[in-house]
Order: structure tokens, then sequence, then C-alpha cells
């Protein structure tokens, strides 16, 4: 019953991490120049990143090793203690990089509130904390927390945001959310925190494998928006970042859905039943096709239509970067498919980590290359590119375990063009006989998906989806008896 609560506030608190997003951007898309937006996108990724390098990857080597002492209260608060401190000393280290980094970007950003916004988030997360209610389990205060404070950061963004200069105010909310997640954290936990330093040395050894997949798994997705605006114009971060957070938003509804088959894989393989793990195997390839065929089609079809009514015409040219981004789901899909439910559940970490290098470094390479000379359009080539290279990799290192005829890639090319050329025959119809509106986007959806259910049922043969429909015609078997 637990397990079950659990799973339920999880999932509020991923639905909560896709929504607000959804709600916020299209009205500051219209409120905020995009150059303002373009700044603030700019610094808050530089902060997570450097947060990122600060916090040393122990985030989950910390949810492992407080989930261990749960049930003993002295032990658990001595480990805490231990944590934190390590937290503090990583964070001491990476300060002065951070400083000269923040300083070089403020030359260009020129905002000293912003300034002060970043390094007051730098400097609270050390007490965020997070990893201690992840390890204890308690994951109704996470959820419930989590949601009232976006709630309240929502409201001030639409009280408060009200003129293009607004920008400054509009980061300030966003660290002011974050922030009073951390107050809440430490309050909890800062009344019995007793700096400790005796296993500093064993637990830096111990998170530097998971710190640097972390680190290099973070360069495309906190990144790319500090490289494009050291090389282009704020304007250009602000095309960039929106087109990729939508589709790195709805890749989530995918990734999130089928990353629960890394634990079940990894014990099928402890446990020497190949076999049952290669049909969960089969079933992932399936769910990622299924699922990523109709997201890359759809946002490369309707990409214009969804950013007139998404965004306005202050990010009209956030279509372009759109259509080259509507791969990324797929991509991302099969490299974390691939690194983690074959590689990292056969142990091959070292192997995912080259990858993830391979992947990080190309991607810094070309996004400097190309975006000089087609700024957020050669940031986003640079992100597909790096990707790609990743999942080419990955496909290459997983020969023992998986062959190239299991991905079926002609089988679901054909499902791929097919539905590319249906969506685009749906989207010519309903411009020549209706108006660009909310409500004809919406009836294009739906058509298009329509269409998309009936080619996988009648026309193309699933595992996934011949079992889905055995469940459903099981339940009316049942309920007519």
């Amino acid at each position: 019953m637990a397990l079950k609560k659990n799973l339920f506030y999880n999932l509020l608190l991923s639905l909560s991490q896709i929504l607000f997003p959804l709600i916020s951007i299209p009205y500051i898309s219209r409120i905020l120049e995009a150059e303002g937006i373009g700044k603030v996108n700019s610094i808050d990724s530089f902060t997570y990143f450097m947060v990122v390098i600060a916090e040393l990857g122990f985030s989950t080597y910390a949810v492992r090793e407080i989930s261990k002492l749960q049930s003993n209260k002295q032990a658990l608060q001595q480990r805490t203690n231990q944590l934190i401190s390590l937290h503090i000393v990583s964070t001491l280290l990476v300060t002065i990089l951070y400083s000269i980094a923040l300083y070089f970007l403020w030359l260009k950003i020129q905002s000293t509130p912003m300034l002060w916004f970043s390094a007051l988030f730098y400097i609270g997360n050390i007490f965020n904390c997070e990893w201690y209610y992840w390890g204890t389990e308690k994951f109704k205060y996470i959820a419930i927390r989590s949601i009232v404070t976006r709630f309240v950061g929502l409201f001030f963004i639409f009280v408060l945001i009200k003129l293009p200069t607004d920008f400054e105010k509009y980061y300030g909310i966003i660290v002011c959310t974050m922030m009073a997640n951390i107050i809440m954290n430490a309050i909890q936990i800062l009344p019995n925190f007793k700096l400790s330093f005796s296993n500093l040395k064993s637990d830096f050894k111990n998170c530097l494998p998971v710190y640097f997949i972390g680190l290099l798994y973070s360069v495309t997705n906190m990144l790319d928006n500090v490289l494009l605006s050291l090389t282009a114009s704020f304007v250009a971060v602000a095309n960039y970042s929106n087109a990729a957070k939508i589709v790195r938003i709805s890749g989530a509804l995918i990734t999130d859905s089928f990353i629960v088959f890394f634990s079940r894989t990894s014990s099928l393989i402890a446990e020497n039943r190949n076999e049952h793990a290669n049909e969960l195997l089969a079933k992932t390839i399936e769910l990622i096709w299924i699922c990523c065929i109709p997201l890359t089609a759809g946002i490369f079809v309707f990409s214009g239509q969804f950013t007139h009514i998404y965004f306005g015409n202050t990010l009209a040219s956030v279509a372009n970067d759109l259509v080259i981004l509507s791969i990324f789901p797929l991509l991302k899909s099969f490299s974390l498919f691939l690194g983690k439910q074959i590689l990292m559940s056969n142990h091959l970490d070292k192997i995912a980590l080259k990858g993830y290098i391979l992947g990080s470094f190309s991607f810094v390479i070309l996004n400097i290359i190309l975006s000089s000379y087609f700024e957020d359009l050669g940031c986003s080539f640079a992100l597909i590119i790096a990707e790609l290279m990743i999942v080419i990799f990955f496909i290459y290192k997983s020969k023992d375990f998986i062959k190239l005829k299991d991905f079926e890639l002609l089988k679901n090319g054909l499902l791929f063009t097919l539905t590319l050329l249906f969506f685009y025959l749906i989207k010519l119809g309903m411009n020549a006989y209706l108006s660009e509106t909310l409500f004809n986007f919406l009836v294009a959806i739906i058509l298009s998906i329509l269409f998309y259910l009936i080619l996988l049922i009648f026309c193309f043969r699933y595992i996934i989806v011949k079992d889905f429909l055995a469940i459903i015609k099981n339940k009316f078997k049942i309920s007519s008896d």
C-alpha cells in the first residue's frame, strides 16, 4: 500500500513539473520580449549547471545511503550530517569557478539583480537536501510542498509580470519559488545538523563515477543556453530554449513511463532470466516507437500552428527550431534505453560514460561552430547531431545484448512515413477549410491521433498493442459475465 501511495504522489509531482511550465510559458512569451526571456533562460541554465557541478553528483549516492538507515534515527542523522558537510565543501571548491563564469555572463546580461538571484540559489542549494526526503520515502511531503510552491510562483507570475522589462522579476520569482522549497527542507533538518568530515574522503571517491555521468548528461540539458548566449543573441536563446522545453517536456511523458523498466531489467539479468529480459527489451523498443513516431511527426508537421497559438507572434521563429528538434524525443528515448536499460543494467557504466563523453564534447564543439553562423538553428542542429552520435555509439556497444534487426527499422520507418504523410494531409485539409484557431488545431490533433490508432491496430502488429487490446477484451468479457 505504501508503494502505491508513493507512486501516486510521484506521479502528481511529475505532472506538476510538466503542467506548470505549460501554463506559464504562453503568458510569459506574450508579455516579455524575446531578449528578456533569453537572458532569464541563459542565467537560469548556467546556475543549474554550476549547481550540478557543486553537488558532486552525490544526490543519487545520497539517496541510496539514506535509504539504508531509515529505521536507525541516530545513524541516519550522522549520515545526513556527513553528506551535508560534503556538499558544503564541494560548493566552496566550485565557488571560484562559479564567480568567474558568472562575471563573464553578467558582462553580456548586464543585470545586477539577476546576478544576486543566481548567487542566492547557488549558495542556498547547499541546504536543499532533497535527497534526504527521497531516501526516507517522504514522497507525499515532496509532492505537496512542490505543488504548493509552484502554485504560489505561478500566481506571482500572473500578478507581477506585466511589462517587457519585468524579466528580472520573472527570474526572481523562479529563484524565490525554489528557495521556498529549500527553506522548508532546511527547517526540518538543520536544527540537528553538526559539521562532520569523518567520511569525507570515502564519500568523495564513491561519488565520482555517478558525478561524471550526471555532469556530462547535464551538458546538453543545461549548458546549451549558456553556450548559445556567448555566440549569438538573447533572441536566439529565447527561440531555442522554448523549442527545447517543448520537445523535452513532451519527451519526458514517454521516458518517465518506460524508465521504470530499468530496475526490472537489472533484476532479471541478475537472476539470469535472460529470456524474460529480452522480452522486456523488445516491449520497450516497441513502446518507444509507438509513442515517439506520432510525437515526432506531430511536432514536425504542426510546429507552425502550435507556435502561433502557444507562443504568439513574439516567438514565431520557435517553429523553425521545433522542426529541427522534432526528432529529439525519439533519439533521447533510445539513448536512455540503450544507456540505462541495456548497458548500465549489465554493469557497463564505463561504456555508458564514454558515450556521454562523446556526445557532450561533440555538442559543445558543434554548438560553438554552428551557432556562430546559424544562431538558434545551429544550436538545434548541434543537439540533434550529438544525441544521434550517442545513440549510434550505444547501439554499437550493445551488439552483444541486442541486434540492429531488433529495432525493426524497415517496419517502423514505413509506419513513420505513413504517419507523417497523413498528418500532413490532415494539416492541408484543415488549413484549406478552417482558420488557424486553437479549436481547429485541437481538431487536427485529434484526427491525427485517431488515424494513427487505426494505422496501429489494423495495419501494423505490435506485442504491446495486442496485449493492450487483450486486456480490454477481457475486461469487457468479465463485465458481460
